[in-house]
């Protein structure tokens, strides 16, 4: 090959290798345009509590004006929140109480009667926004953040977290995986690890790496154990529960939301110096599946 041939090639080659850099590139601003526009839309149309809270019914009320806008566009999502603001306002109490679920279900059903939407997609855009607003372990109802005297159960979260949560289960339910396989606690791409009965053994305090499981034995919070899950695990995990080295359970981690790209954390009442050594963290499935971690030194980090 001579000079000049060699010198085309070259460059070619420097074409192609700046052309996948620029492409790979795009794919990460544009994964990151659709997550800020999520945010975006949502933010101006939700009524988040005090100190920027948000429960489950307000979250669904929102959550269908993104499934209207992102299917139907931005004409049907006004005709909805239009709908939706004339419903809230009937269906207030004279305590200043609006029952926000009943007034978003409404205002959807308007959408179907101007003819906006099928009825196959307001059944679909109903059961997404339902399933993708569940901020508590409890999927079959919505709660709002208020309670009663009867009934005090409450279902909020901070926007961020809520959105997040949403976003990521949306995300999804896009990309193919049906309400099916995340009720059944379902990965969609396998589910055959979550079967394994063999506990997961560190090497030396390395687990699986970034973005992976974190046993972090003292958080920035509140200087108490926090675990993190790999995202893959997103909407599957029913509980996490701390074990002996006899297999006797010792703790159980409260669900603390979804935070680092859809990783869901666990917070637990002590720092991890406080437990004992060879500590299993047990992680329980709705499916009734398990997967255990083996933890040599509660004292030191594993990830």
């Amino acid at each position: 090959m001579d000079l000049f041939t060699t010198a085309l090639a070259t460059r070619a080659i420097q074409g192609l290798a700046q052309g996948l850099s620029r492409s790979e590139s795009d794919q990460t601003e544009l994964s990151d345009d659709k997550s800020s526009n999520f945010d975006s839309l949502l933010r101006g149309v939700v009524d988040p509590e005090l100190g920027n809270k948000i429960n489950e019914e307000e979250l669904y009320a929102g959550l269908l004006y993104e499934r209207i806008h992102s299917l139907k566009g931005a004409e049907a999502a006004e005709q909805y929140q239009k709908a939706l603001q004339e419903s809230k306002q009937q269906l207030t109490r004279s305590d200043g109480y609006v029952w926000v679920e009943d007034a978003a279900n409404a205002a959807l059903e308007k959408v179907r009667e101007l003819e906006l939407i099928s009825n196959d997609e307001f059944n679909e855009m109903k059961s997404q926004a339902h399933r993708a607003a569940q901020l508590d372990d409890n999927h079959d109802v919505l709660w709002d953040g208020r309670g009663s005297a009867s009934d005090p159960t409450i279902a909020i979260a901070e926007l961020d977290v809520a959105l997040q949560s949403a976003r990521t289960l949306l995300e999804r339910i896009d990309s193919g995986e049906s309400l099916e396989q995340l009720q059944a606690g379902k990965d969609i791409t396998s589910n055959s690890e979550l079967n394994s009965e063999k506990p997961i053994r560190p090497k030396g305090t390395n687990v699986d790496g970034p973005g992976g499981f974190l046993f972090k034995p003292i958080s920035e919070s509140d200087g108490k154990l926090v675990v993190l899950l790999p995202a893959n695990l997103a909407y599957q995990v029913s509980e996490l529960i701390l074990k002996d080295a006899d297999g006797n359970k010792i703790d159980k981690g409260r669900h603390a939301g979804y935070h680092n790209e859809g990783r869901e954390h666990f917070r637990f009442s002590k720092a991890g110096r406080r437990y004992p050594d060879n500590l299993t963290v047990e992680v329980r499935f709705h499916d009734g599946s398990t997967r255990n971690y083996l933890i040599p030194d509660p004292a030191k980090r594993y990830d």
